[in-house]
């Protein structure tokens, strides 16, 4: 978490979810601007009424469910 907050330039707020699972991450998503996970849900995309930006570290896009990406 300290490597995260020195790399980052602008003020955030990082809210680690405890597990990647649905019951986890959406309730913490309202509001939220921007996501860092490998997966996204439709139940994640429900929940995050003001996303702008959905970042997936690593490699593959297999865990996120493009039809669930607000345009």
């Amino acid at each position: 978490d300290a490597a995260f907050h020195r790399a980052i330039r602008t003020p955030v707020t990082f809210v680690p979810a405890p597990t990647l699972g649905d019951e986890d991450v959406a309730p913490l998503l309202p509001g939220a601007d921007a996501i860092v996970s490998k997966r996204f849900t439709p139940a994640m995309a429900a929940a995050a009424d003001t996303l702008r930006l959905i970042l997936t570290p690593g490699a593959g896009t297999n865990q996120i469910d493009f039809a669930a990406v607000p345009a």
